[in-house]
């Protein structure tokens, strides 16, 4: 619903900045399967609804190993910077990685939604 929301006020003619710093306090905690679940579903609903592809499906292992590692080596230095319990700052590292492949997984699955529609929508086309 946020996105939906975000995307209405730019359809508006407002626009979201983008704070670095900003801490957004979740009233929930995934775990890493529901972490993978979520990051799907958004990748999913990202595709279908607003064209956006989160992330390239087709990246390599070892870009998404870098990816995962730069995102980490973020979240820990933001963690310890910020006071954070380490066990806190590991289950979030320990998350990260299910999330890029949630996203992976989530633009993978629309696109074939979006590809058996087409095929679908062809099939009743009558022969000219």
């Amino acid at each position: 619903e946020d996105q939906v929301w975000a995307h209405q006020v730019c359809l508006a003619g407002f626009s979201k900045v983008y704070a670095h710093q900003a801490v957004v306090a979740h009233s929930h905690d995934y775990d890493a399967q529901q972490t993978f679940e979520r990051a799907r579903t958004e990748a999913e609903f990202f595709l279908r609804y607003f064209g956006i592809e989160v992330i390239d499906p087709a990246s390599t292992t070892s870009v998404l190993e870098r990816l995962i590692s730069d995102i980490n080596a973020a979240d820990e230095r933001w963690g310890r910077e910020n006071g954070m319990a380490v066990d806190l700052i590991v289950e979030r590292l320990r998350v990260n990685a299910n999330r890029i492949h949630g996203y992976v997984a989530g633009v993978r699955a629309q696109r074939a939604q979006q590809r058996r529609e087409v095929f679908a929508s062809q099939r009743r086309k009558p022969l000219a």
